[in-house]
């Protein structure tokens, strides 16, 4: 079979599960109050993929097979007639979708979602409500979205924006641009190319700063600090302010490229370097520091 262009659905019912299926070596185990499900699927050489879920955490990594594997984990405290209310949909094809749909209202069950792909599948769009996100090794521009969970990106080739409502945002190697917002939680990102915003309501940011686009840089939180390590080549108009806390350049060396216009305990304005694009850094409580990139 050389790709797969059919509709699958999987329901998987208790007692008498029923797979609807390109490959037909679906397996179906139960434990206590959980339920896993695990399939392999054949892809084209390139494929989008996006997957969108209610209550459970999404794991997306790489791995050297050429087909990807799905792992749908569904838990439970209510039993498992639970689970008949639970349906998990695979539309296959250029663009691959899994989907996790409830049937009916106030259904108690996550469903944790562990998916492996081969080289040539490109993540676009990763949904939760509540959940964690963390992809690993994968490429494509992606949109993350969960409202209560962490989001945890490491070795992503190409451009991502992510949105959480209460979470941590840990960002490592994005070779493109990376656009962050979280209510509440930490943000760090080290190793992106370009970072257009990064906020967040009440938490701290640590971020690397390698280049400015044309829309400028935006580093906010409200309650929290600031770090920035700055690139040796960096060029960038800057505005630092606090309203409670201090402005401090943690590096000597870093302090002779800084001109300052104005200075003072809470407010940095100048340039970096030649200057051109603007960074921007505010936060209400806490302060602001400045380190040379590398140190």
């Amino acid at each position: 079979m050389t790709g797969i262009s059919a509709v699958t659905l999987i329901l998987v019912q208790l007692g008498n599960p029923v797979v609807a299926s390109n490959l037909p070596n679906a397996i179906v185990c139960f434990a206590g109050n959980t339920e896993e499900f695990r399939e392999m699927y054949e892809v084209k050489s390139v494929t989008e993929l996006r997957v969108e879920n209610a209550n459970g955490d999404i794991k997306i990594s790489k791995w050297r097979k050429p087909n990807m594997e799905i792992r749908a984990n569904k838990k439970t405290t209510r039993g498992k007639g639970e689970f008949l209310k639970v349906q998990i949909e695979v539309i296959t094809g250029d663009v691959m979708e899994i989907r996790t749909k409830y049937l009916e209202k106030d259904v108690r069950v996550s469903v944790d979602y562990a998916i492996q792909i081969p080289e040539g599948v490109f993540v676009q769009g990763i949904e939760t409500s509540n959940g964690d996100i963390e992809l690993i090794d994968i490429k494509g521009d992606s949109r993350v979205i969960t409202s209560n969970g962490d989001v945890t990106l490491r070795s992503v080739d190409g451009s991502v924006r992510v949105h959480t409502a209460n979470g941590d945002v840990t960002a490592m190697d994005v070779s493109g641009v990376m656009q962050v917002e979280t209510a509440n939680g930490d943000i760090i990102i080290k190793g992106a190319a370009t970072i257009i915003e990064a906020a967040t309501s009440s938490g701290d940011i640590s971020a690397a700063i390698k280049q400015i686009p044309d829309q400028g840089t935006s580093i906010t939180t409200s309650n929290g600090s600031i770090d920035l390590y700055i690139d040796d080549k960096l060029n960038a108009d800057m505005t630092l302010a606090t309203t409670l806390g201090k402005v401090v350049i943690k590096d000597s060396e870093l302090k002779t490229k800084i001109s300052a216009k104005t200075e003072s305990g809470t407010v940095l304005s100048g340039i970096i370097g030649l200057g051109g694009n603007s960074l921007n850094a505010r936060t209400s409580v806490g302060n602001i520091n400045l380190h040379r990139l590398g140190r």
